[in-house]
């Protein structure tokens, strides 16, 4: 029941296939509109959604993203796996949707591919799964912010994709750490999650050949949240969620030092939410003492100076 709850799951026609590609799409639509209130930077390079291609599709995860070079001129495809969709719940697809596309694996990546070249070369072309999936599971976090998550059984599929991320995390050290059989492995995600029994056959065969991804896929989501927690307190009204997320995402894939990377960037979100919080507090003194023109010079930038233009007063 909890596997195939009613109306939640298609058939195996052509016609159902359409119906699934089409709800990843509207979902996809959907995140894309909230992107400007969560991001100051998008990327330029558009995304499709295309189903995973026929040959592969039977052992295939249930999505990816299959991303282009800077050089490209082809877009991103979000891919959808279309194939035994009986065993793969409607209600998913919002996580997935998330995680794969918008504001995930596409944004962050296509950011990536587009950053300056005075961002170093293996921070641009390197993709690690700490900070790439880190980033790609909080993004399914993030969609709740974003509303995406509209019925109780979309909000059980972000519920059921978070027991899958913990339920990996012993499967993974159970076969690596352990040696679990395929057989233990299958058998206690049959029993500890959702997931249909097509696709914990198929993720554990990609434990099995990737030992620690899915320990590295934790561990970068839970640094992200933690310095995300760290900068709202200690923020306080000052945090902005867009600010936040370009610190993150300005510096491309950080070396096997992520941790340290990341720590240091939450000193940099705080340093400029505060100087922006003073320009504002000393302009509002300036402004009830009389002063009208007013301009604030700083290291970073400035906010409205022109040279050689009369101004009141210049906040340095």
């Amino acid at each position: 029941m909890i596997r195939r709850p009613p109306r939640s799951t298609l058939d195996r026609s052509s016609a159902a296939s359409d119906v699934y590609k089409r709800q990843a799409r509207n979902i996809a639509k959907k995140l894309d509109e909230q992107l400007p209130r969560f991001f100051k930077t998008l990327p330029r390079k558009p995304y499709g959604v295309a189903p995973v291609p026929d040959a592969i599709a039977p052992k295939y995860t249930a999505g990816r993203y299959i991303g282009t070079s800077a050089e490209s001129t082809d877009p991103g495809y979000y891919w959808v796996n279309t194939y035994n969709l009986p065993s793969r719940p409607l209600y998913l697809i919002p996580s997935l949707t998330a995680h794969e596309a918008v504001p995930g694996h596409h944004l962050q990546g296509s950011l990536n591919n587009e950053l300056p070249e005075t961002i170093p070369k293996f921070r641009r072309n390197l993709y690690l799964s700490a900070y790439g999936e880190g980033w790609g599971l909080y993004t399914e976090f993030l969609a709740e912010e974003m509303g995406i998550y509209t019925t109780a059984y979309e909000k059980f599929g972000k519920f059921t994709y978070e027991m899958w991320r913990a339920c990996r995390l012993v499967v993974d050290t159970g076969i690596h750490a352990f040696g679990w059989t395929r057989d233990e492995a299958v058998s206690f995600m049959e029993e500890n999650t959702s997931l249909s029994i097509h696709e914990i056959n198929t993720e554990i065969d990609r434990y099995i050949s990737w030992p620690g991804q899915a320990l590295a896929y934790k561990t970068g989501e839970m640094k992200i949240r933690e310095l995300r927690s760290k900068a709202e307190r200690e923020l306080g009204d000052l945090f902005d969620i867009r600010q936040f997320h370009e610190v993150i995402l300005e510096i491309g894939t950080g070396s096997g030092y992520q941790t340290s990377i990341l720590s240091m960037l939450f000193q940099k979100v705080t340093t400029i939410e505060r100087i922006d919080a003073l320009y504002n507090l000393s302009k509002e003194r300036l402004t009830k003492l009389g002063f009208k023109n007013i301009s604030f010079l700083h290291g970073d930038g400035h906010h409205g100076y022109k040279p050689n233009s009369p101004y009141d007063a210049i906040i340095v």
